[in-house]
């Protein structure tokens, strides 16, 4: 199963673009995402460390968000990135 990880500028631009081809009902429910274009969108966050010196972690750091793009077949993934990316 092939993930496009995108952030969340890149997904902005292609969700537009998903609206204008597909309408706005395709982007709210979930299987037909799945059925009409193979993949399932994910909200991926995770804890960045800013610093890392010596294995000495200082505490800081930023939540970093992405956007995971969970493909069912590769053929969806290279359709999707040659139409979108």
């Amino acid at each position: 199963m092939p993930t496009i990880k995108l952030t969340d500028k890149e997904w902005g631009k292609i969700k537009i673009q998903i609206e204008k081809d597909y309408g706005k009902n395709i982007l709210l429910i979930s299987w037909r995402l799945k059925t009409e274009l193979g993949f399932a969108v994910r909200h991926y966050r995770y804890w960045k460390k800013d610093n890392d010196i010596g294995g000495q972690y200082d505490g800081y750091g930023e939540y970093v968000e992405e956007i995971h793009l969970d493909f069912i077949e590769e053929n969806s993934a290279t359709f999707f990135r040659l139409k979108y990316l």
